[in-house]
C-alpha cells in the first residue's frame, strides 16, 4: 500500500517544536511551545557522539533565543537523553510557553548548557483578517479553534466551517502562502469568517484521548463541538453558514449538519462508498494514473482484498491479522506498525459502517460535492455525481456536482492524472501546490455560496 498514494488528507508544514494582527477573544488554552530546532541522529557525525545533529534553527525560537546553532549536537534536554527524534519530538510537544527548558550540547567539541524560557509557537496572521484564537470544550477535553474574520467588516458575516482531511495533524497553517490559506483567503475577501476547530491533543488542544486513538464518531464529535463555538458567536450570521468538507470532512460533514442545518455544504474531493469498497476501488485505479496497466494493479487489488475484509469488515487489528502469514505482507505494506494514515485501525473500521446515502439524504441544505478533474485521492466523479443525485432524491434541486478543470486533490493546477500522481509520488505536491493553487478554487465556492444566500 504504501506504494499508493492513499488520499483524503491535507498537510501542513512541519519544523520540530517551527506568522497584520492577531485577536484572541477568549484564550483558555496555554500555547504549545515552540523549539523551531530541526534535528536528526548524529551517530555519524564528526563528533562520533550520541544525539540529535541540529540541521536547522528558525529565526525568533526557542534554539535561536538559548543560542543553538547549525551544527551542534543536542544530548539531552531537561536531562532526558536524546538519541532519536522520536524522543525529541515528544518532548517538544509535551511543553508550553514560559516553561523551563535546559540543554545539554556538543558545540564545537564542547559539552555545555543552555538554560532558558520556552518561547510559544508562532501564530497565524494575516493582512485582510483579524485572526481569533479561541477554544471550545468538548467530551474528550478542551480544542483550539481558529477563524479569520474580515477586517473593516460591518455587522455579523456569514462564514465557511472548513472541515480537514484524514491524518492526525495540526489545522493551523503559519504560512500565509500554504495552499489552503490562499483558498481561505479567496473566502475572507469576498467577506465570509473562515474557521477551523483543532483534534484532541493536536496544536494547543489538551484531551484525554489522542486523535489517532479516536473513533468516527469521535471525528464527528470533535467537529459538532467546534460548530457548536461557531454558532455560539455574536459576529457571525448564523443562518449563513457554510461546510467545507475537504477529502475526509467530507464524509463527517452530513453528521456534523444534525446539529443545525447550515445554509450549505461543499465538500471537495470526498467519497460517499465505505472505506472496504474506496480502497478496492483505490487499488484497482489509482496505479494507471501511475502509469501501471490493469492487470498489475487487478493483480495487487486481488491479493489485498482479503486483508482489507478481515479489517474492515471484521475489526481484525494489524497485530490480530499479522498473525495470518497470508496476510502478513499485506498488513505490513499497509500500516506502520498499528497505524494507517496516522489513524488506529479501528477508526476506518467505524468510519466503514456508516451508511452514506441515509445521511446525506437528511440533509436538507444546499450540496455542492466538487471534484478537480485529475484528483487521484478520489479517484473519479463517480461519488460527487452519486451525492448529488441522493440529495436530489430527498430534496429535489438541493443536490449538485461541479468538475473543477485541471484541478487535484490539494487545490494545485494539473495538466493529467500522470502529472499529479508524479507530484505525491516525489513528495513534492505541497511545494508545487502553494505555487500553483488554482484561484477557480475560490471563485467557483464564493460564487456558489453567494447563490445559495440570495
Amino acid at each position: 500500500m504504501k506504494k499508493f498514494l492513499i488520499g483524503f488528507f491535507i498537510t501542513g508544514l512541519i519544523l520540530i517544536g517551527l506568522s497584520t494582527c492577531i485577536r484572541t477573544f477568549g484564550q483558555t488554552l496555554p500555547r504549545k511551545g515552540w523549539f523551531g530546532i530541526g534535528a536528526a541522529p548524529a551517530k555519524n557525525s564528526s563528533a562520533n557522539q550520541e544525539g540529535l545533529a541540529v540541521t536547522l534553527v528558525a529565526p525568533n525560537s526557542t534554539g535561536e533565543t538559548l543560542g543553538i546553532k547549525v551544527g551542534d549536537v543536542i544530548l539531552a534536554i531537561d536531562g532526558k537523553p536524546m538519541n532519536d527524534t522520536a524522543s525529541f519530538v515528544a518532548h517538544a510537544q509535551s511543553k508550553i510557553e514560559g516553561d523551563q527548558i535546559e540543554f545539554t550540547i556538543l558545540s564545537n567539541g564542547e559539552k555545555i548548557t543552555k538554560k532558558g524560557i520556552v518561547k510559544g509557537k508562532p501564530k497565524e496572521t494575516s493582512d485582510i483578517a483579524d485572526v481569533n484564537y479561541d477554544s471550545v470544550t468538548m467530551s474528550l477535553g478542551t480544542l483550539r479553534t481558529i477563524t479569520h474574520i474580515p477586517k473593516n467588516r460591518t455587522g455579523k458575516v456569514p462564514a465557511v466551517f472548513y472541515i480537514q482531511g484524514l491524518p492526525c495533524q495540526s489545522n493551523e497553517y503559519v504560512d500565509p502562502k500554504f495552499v489552503l490559506r490562499q483558498a481561505f483567503d479567496d473566502w475572507v475577501k469576498a467577506g465570509f469568517a473562515v474557521f477551523r476547530v483543532e483534534r484532541p491533543n493536536l496544536g494547543d488542544s489538551r484531551a484525554t484521548k489522542d486523535c489517532k486513538d479516536m473513533d468516527f464518531n469521535e471525528e464527528v464529535e470533535t467537529n459538532k463541538a467546534g460548530y457548536r463555538k461557531l454558532l455560539s458567536y455574536d459576529f457571525i450570521d448564523t443562518d449563513n453558514i457554510f461546510f467545507f468538507g475537504h477529502s475526509m470532512g467530507g464524509w463527517t460533514a452530513p453528521f456534523i449538519a444534525e446539529q443545525k442545518q447550515p445554509k450549505g455544504i461543499m465538500a471537495y474531493g470526498t467519497g460517499f462508498r465505505s472505506w472496504f469498497e474506496y480502497l478496492i476501488d483505490l487499488y484497482r485505479i489509482q496505479g494507471t494514473y501511475g502509469g501501471a496497466t490493469h492487470v498489475q494493479t487487478e493483480q495487487q487489488t486481488r491479493m489485498m482484498i482479503p486483508m482489507l475484509y478481515q479489517w474492515l469488515e471484521e475489526d481484525k487489528s494489524p497485530a490480530e491479522m499479522r498473525k495470518n502469514p497470508a496476510l502478513k505482507p499485506a498488513v505490513d505494506s499497509v500500516f506502520d506498525g498499528e497505524l494507517f494514515n496516522t489513524r488506529n485501525s479501528h477508526y476506518f473500521y467505524t468510519m466503514s459502517k456508516q451508511n452514506l446515502a441515509e445521511q446525506w439524504s437528511k440533509v436538507t441544505s444546499k450540496v455542492n460535492i466538487i471534484y478537480g478533474e485529475f484528483d487521484t485521492a478520489a479517484l473519479n466523479a463517480r461519488d460527487a455525481i452519486t451525492i448529488a443525485e441522493i440529495v436530489n432524491q430527498a430534496h429535489p434541486g438541493n443536490g449538485e456536482y461541479t468538475i473543477l478543470p485541471k484541478t487535484e486533490h490539494v487545490f494545485s493546477k494539473v495538466d493529467s492524472y500522470k502529472q499529479t500522481f508524479d507530484l505525491y509520488a516525489s513528495n513534492k505536491i505541497y511545494q508545487y501546490a502553494s505555487q500553483n493553487y488554482n484561484p477557480e478554487v475560490g471563485r467557483v465556492t464564493v460564487e456558489w455560496m453567494r447563490k445559495a444566500m440570495k
